[in-house]
């Protein structure tokens, strides 16, 4: 499966590729994978990019990362009922589970960690599934 982006100039990092409207469900059909769903105008979100991207080197391999940007995939935002950016989501065969706003990099891991055990923890007052 080749990398999305399709070549775009794009300000992310090439470890985790942008998905568009015309390409997410094919790359997040094969879980696990992690989403981040971000703005470009946020600087919240432009702040836990970083932490996002040490997570997918970290778990290269294991894990695949990817990027929505909300403005540019305006499709995948709706269909995936996300109404706040930054908002991650994790996915896999089983399931869909996100959670909002910026997580810290422990706790980012423990999802992450979850998800490729299969064991996504339950909602609570801060998270909702998706």
């Amino acid at each position: 499966m080749e990398t999305p982006g399709r070549g775009r100039s794009d300000r992310l990092n090439r470890l985790v590729p942008l998905l568009y409207d015309d390409d997410f469900e094919l790359y997040v059909q094969a879980g696990p994978v992690v989403v981040l769903f971000t703005a470009t105008q946020s600087p919240i979100c432009q702040a836990f990019e970083p932490t996002f991207q040490s997570m997918a080197a970290e778990f290269t391999g294991q894990v695949r990362f990817f990027m929505v940007d909300v403005d540019r995939a305006p499709e995948v935002v709706k269909s995936q009922d996300v109404d706040l950016a930054p908002t991650v989501v994790y996915y896999n065969s089983l399931a869909r589970w996100c959670t909002h706003g910026i997580s810290p990099k422990d706790e980012l891991r423990t999802q992450v960690v979850r998800l490729l055990l299969g064991k996504l923890k339950l909602p609570d007052a801060h998270d909702n599934a998706v």
